[in-house]
């Protein structure tokens, strides 16, 4: 049993590392393998654990695809997936993976706000939802102590501010980034601090977009720290994303 055990637990590994390597599809086979040995074994934590990393990926996936209705396939996957979490980590009692389970919940809102026209009316209602569900996320991620995780969630908050229409609000995801920040570099978490630093370069290559003045400068400082991160620890996919991204600033 120990034997099956470690299996689940390296088939899960393997889809956390193909998820941070951007590779979704390559992440959800591994997240269901695992998924399919923790069931097998009662390991009910882990299995929720699974269902919510498949919900995320699914979310990920929805996000770089162009088909609308492979984006709704994906999405409702995703949100059958998150329902299953919640049913078991509700049950147990798993405040961890329950504030997980509400901030992908709000991942999942804020990629059905992309498939909406500016006129429908549902947009409200469902930017509301995606506060809701970060926001009592989050407040587990308090009440549980774990700052450094909430941070790393408030992130992509920060980001969906950043990148969904519906939701723009670039003084919101800067102000969010900026705390984020702080914590990453309180904590040491050099990854982490990189991609705040590199949202942050987002966030103001936006504002050069809007001619903010003085915006194209900082978007460059902010790149610039974050590349230089990505360097150092060696991630050079991370630091070629960045260069892009630097590029296009001094285009």
């Amino acid at each position: 049993m120990d034997d099956q055990v470690n299996i689940a637990d390296a088939y899960r590994q393997l889809g956390r590392i193909y998820k941070d390597w951007g590779k979704s599809e390559q992440a959800i086979n591994y997240f269901q393998q695992s998924l399919d040995l923790y069931q097998q074994l009662g390991k009910n934590k882990n299995v929720a654990i699974c269902y919510r990393q498949l919900a995320s990926c699914q979310c990920l996936l929805a996000n770089h695809h162009l088909d609308s209705t492979k984006i709704v396939d994906l999405l409702a996957e995703a949100e059958k997936n998150l329902c299953q979490a919640r049913e078991i980590n509700t049950a147990g009692e798993y405040q961890e993976n329950l504030a997980y389970n509400y901030t992908t919940l709000g991942l999942l809102y804020s990629q059905r706000l992309r498939l909406l026209p500016n006129q429908d009316i549902s947009i409200l209602e469902k930017a509301a939802l995606v506060e809701e569900y970060y926001s009592r996320g989050l407040t587990y991620f308090d009440e549980l102590g774990q700052t450094v995780n909430k941070a790393e969630e408030s992130l992509d908050m920060a980001r969906a501010y950043l990148e969904i229409e519906a939701l723009e609000n670039l003084n919101y995801s800067e102000e969010i980034a900026q705390k984020c920040l702080q914590i990453f570099q309180e904590y040491n978490r050099q990854k982490l601090e990189a991609s705040a630093h590199k949202l942050l370069g987002e966030i103001y290559l936006k504002r050069t977009q809007k001619n903010q003045p003085g915006a194209e400068t900082m978007a460059i400082q902010f790149l610039a720290e974050s590349l230089q991160i990505y360097r150092d620890l060696d991630l050079q996919e991370k630091a070629l994303e960045v260069e892009k991204l630097i590029n296009i600033s001094k285009k």
